[in-house]
């Protein structure tokens, strides 16, 4: 898991110049349940050797790391800071119905997260979920008609994903 993870982050600092990352350090609840004493043992040891790679690696090689927020980053639609319905590792847009990887919104919005001036690195999770919903309901307001069909504008910009080929992954 060390190999792979340093080998990773060497493939990004290839790529950047400035690193956006989760700040992992607050405890999270998965749906799996091993037992507390498990899950934080192991989610400590992953966070532990992420973060020792990309101190590592972005010391070496010149990039700057900059933690952001964690909270909600997978769960909200990139572009529309709504929170979407997550389903396995999809989420829908409850507004056009588009569909996106939960891995690849969560990156979206943690670049995102790195010029947010209202969410900082120790915002409360309660406090960024009011923010989130207050941008919403402030872009919903100024819809023209918000009960009509054909009225719906939703910014994500996504498309809806196909199934991924077998021999992608």
């Amino acid at each position: 898991m060390r190999t792979t993870t340093f080998e990773a982050v060497h493939a990004v600092v290839d790529k950047a110049a400035v690193i956006a990352a989760e700040d992992l350090t607050k405890d999270f609840t998965g749906r799996e349940r091993l037992g507390k004493n498990t899950n934080r043992r192991l989610a400590r040891w992953t966070e532990g050797v992420t973060a020792e790679a990309l101190e590592a690696v972005s010391g070496r090689r010149g990039s700057a790391v900059r933690l952001v927020n964690a909270a909600y980053t997978s769960q909200v639609i990139p572009g529309s800071d709504a929170i979407g319905v997550s389903k396995g590792d999809r989420l829908h847009c409850t507004e056009c119905g588009a569909v996106w990887k939960a891995d690849h919104a969560g990156a979206v919005n943690v670049l995102r997260r790195l010029g947010d001036a209202d969410i900082a690195l120790w915002t409360p999770h309660r406090r960024v979920k009011r923010i989130l919903q207050e941008r919403t309901d402030r872009r919903r307001s100024r819809l023209p008609d918000q009960d009509s069909s054909t009225a719906r504008m939703c910014r994500c910009g996504e498309r809806t994903i196909q199934p991924p080929d077998i021999g992608q992954y």
